[in-house]
């Protein structure tokens, strides 16, 4: 299945990688992952989600990159309210590498101004594609439901497969494992580093729950090993170390009973000053 995925997204220069609503620790170390290696691959990488991003992801290598609204890639420029006869002309010139807009008003016009003026983007080319991460059905990725990402190709990286309405094709990624981060691993071995691999192995900790939920196999283990062999590490565990016993909710506490002297009776001496 790597070398399926790997075929079908390199004919994509642009990805558009979207989470889903209420998106799983698991999902979001997955997309991160997925967002780094393209990035390596040298394509133009945007990653979206819904949901803001809580204090626990932020131990995340590239949680600052996660946008709530995708963008698209054509950017257009507009003037609402603004009479269209006052254009005498629009060109463009580069300078020092800066494209400038040269907007000529007609004699007796007046330009734009700003608060007429109208940034946004719309649509995406035909060498983009949509990678979507997890859930379970369209209504997970309400930006699907925007005009400008109707016709784009959609690929899907789960642990189910995801329902969309008659009509609108897909190419599924989805197979049973422990988690999506142990699924994006095998696509993108090769991109392996510490930052990826770490974002990997913290969303198969945190979904297999430590490698005791149904659907771990030896390939879990055999993933996660791989894992730790290019610099991986479990932040979640390094975190927790570095707080005193007892400041961790839910930490066991040692049983071992407190000093005897602790027990006995105090009997504190006061000084009187003369």
């Amino acid at each position: 299945m790597n070398e399926s995925f790997n075929n079908t997204i390199a004919r994509y220069q642009s990805v558009l990688i979207f989470l889903p609503t209420k998106p799983f620790f698991d999902q979001i170390a997955a997309a991160l992952a997925l967002y780094l290696a393209l990035e390596k691959r040298g394509k133009d990488v945007e990653i979206s989600s819904p949901a803001e991003m809580l204090v626990e992801h932020s131990r995340l290598v590239g949680v600052d990159k996660i946008t709530q609204t995708p963008k698209g890639r054509n950017l257009i420029v507009s003037f609402p309210g603004y009479d269209i006869k006052g254009f005498e002309k629009v060109s463009y010139d580069i300078v020092d590498d800066v494209l400038k807009l040269n907007i000529v008003s007609k004699a007796g016009s007046l330009p734009p101004r700003k608060e007429q003026m109208k940034l946004e983007y719309s649509g995406i080319s035909e060498e983009s594609a949509i990678v979507l991460i997890g859930g379970a059905n369209e209504s997970h990725f309400p930006a699907l439901a925007e005009k400008k990402f109707e016709d784009a190709s959609l690929l899907h990286i789960g642990t189910q497969e995801l329902s969309l309405r008659e009509g609108r094709k897909i190419f599924s990624f989805a197979a049973p494992a422990s988690s999506v981060s142990e699924i994006v691993a095998s696509f993108i071995s090769n991109e392996l580093d510490t930052d990826i691999a770490s974002n990997l192995l913290m969303g198969i900790y945190q979904q297999s729950r430590s490698f005791s939920a149904k659907g771990v196999t030896a390939e879990t283990f055999s993933v996660a090993s791989e894992l730790m062999r290019v610099g991986g590490r479990n932040r979640e565990e390094e975190a927790v170390k570095k707080y005193p016993s007892g400041a961790v909710p839910g930490e066991k506490l040692s049983e071992e009973p407190p000093p005897r002297s602790w027990l006995e009776p105090k009997i504190y001496k006061g000084t009187s000053v003369g």
